[in-house]
């Protein structure tokens, strides 16, 4: 597939949400005001889904499959859950880390061709 600005946008949208949805579910383990206000920790998930729809959207129209959204999402995540959780928890970077966001770059990659 070619690079279109439905893929940028998707991929965009995709870090974005995936930020929110990090402190969204581990923020608890990091900050008390989380811990202790769960409901309105998880009235964030509307405004979450509503981005997730518009990635889904947009990625669809940009790779023309179904698949390809889900490997786009999936490959994002990962990009960018291990570094949030190195920079606010302190858990680095194992071998075995670094090998999968080698792959999910891998697979991105794959599906933005």
């Amino acid at each position: 597939m070619i690079w279109n600005k439905y893929i940028l946008y998707s991929i965009l949208l995709s870090i974005l949400g995936n930020i929110i949805v990090w402190f969204q579910l581990n923020g608890q383990l990091k900050w008390e005001f989380m811990r202790n206000n769960m409901i309105l920790v998880c009235l964030v998930g509307m405004p979450v889904s509503y981005i997730f729809y518009k990635v889904t959207e947009y990625a669809y129209l940009g790779l023309g499959s179904l698949w390809g959204v889900r490997f786009l999402v999936y490959s994002v995540s990962y990009l960018v859950f291990p570094f949030l959780t190195y920079y606010f928890l302190g858990e680095g970077l194992t071998l075995k880390t670094i090998i999968s966001i080698l792959l999910s770059l891998i697979i991105l990659t794959i599906n933005i061709l």
